[in-house]
């Protein structure tokens, strides 16, 4: 396997060579919150670098030069203060460095810009940004929920998502857990993983509004503290988890956002 360029470890005149040939970046947005007892809060961090990195191994399978963007590790998570170990950063912060971040990259010719995001706290502060640069065409970003395709990729692998039953993985279960088991197996302490479903988060994914995303499910009971879903801010069984599912699962994530862009974004 591969190891993709990654910026923050080139020397200025690589990425020069880089932005000249016309790679594309890919850029993974994170946040610092709980993830359970037994995940380090910098999950959400890692979790997207290892997606882009997964992306851009893909990319360049494929024909299409590409190169890990510096992390943005900041989100905007009021839901999980009741836990601690968060940063959050307000939100016009936010939005203007996630700008700052994007503009110096496009400025050096990195105009095209795949962002994988692993924070939903970030998603106004993108979508803000997003719509300021759609009006000057410069820089282009093609923006992908890592976190939400995860979870429609890994369908078949969970054991523990059985929303009819009323067990739904949402936060540092087995989906989270296996990911960090292919990425940093060290940081995880497999003794201390739990089991937790969450009844009320059961309800939310109910028809007619299963549909929705999880913060938008949150919004319509106004509910912003993710500790009443569970005393230990796990929602699912991480007992569950396995390195193996967590390689399969950033394999899989790689190859559906590279062939999305190949398809939608290349020519744009």
């Amino acid at each position: 396997m591969t190891t993709p360029r990654r910026f923050i470890e080139c020397t200025w005149r690589e990425i020069k060579q880089m932005s000249e040939t016309g790679s594309v970046i890919v850029l993974p947005v994170g946040q610092i919150v709980g993830h359970g007892p037994h995940l380090p809060v910098s999950t959400d961090v890692r979790q997207a670098e290892a997606a882009c990195e997964a992306v851009a191994r893909a990319l360049d399978g494929r024909g299409v030069n590409a190169v890990v963007g510096p992390s943005i590790p900041y989100g905007n998570s009021p839901a999980q203060e009741a836990f601690p170990g968060f940063v959050t950063v307000n939100h016009d912060t936010l939005t203007n460095l996630i700008t700052d971040v994007c503009v110096s990259l496009a400025r050096q010719g990195f105009v095209k810009q795949i962002v994988i995001v692993f924070s939903p706290g970030c998603w106004p502060s993108i979508q803000t940004a997003a719509g300021k640069f759609a009006r000057t065409d410069e820089p282009k970003l093609f923006i992908f929920d890592g976190l939400e395709l995860a979870r429609s990729l890994a369908q078949d692998l969970l054991e523990g998502h059985l929303p009819l039953e009323g067990k739904v993985d949402a936060h540092a279960g087995e989906l989270e857990t296996s990911l960090m088991l292919a990425i940093e197996p060290s940081s995880v302490n497999m003794e201390r993983a739990v089991t937790h479903y969450s009844d009320l988060m059961a309800e939310l994914r109910k028809p007619p509004f299963g549909s929705m995303s999880i913060r938008q499910q949150m919004l319509s009971i106004n509910l912003w503290d993710w500790s009443q879903f569970g005393a230990d801010g796990v929602t699912g069984d991480a007992t569950l988890a396995n390195a193996r599912k967590g390689r399969i699962l950033l394999d899989r994530l790689g190859t559906a956002v590279a062939e999305h862009y190949i398809k939608y974004g290349i020519q744009s």
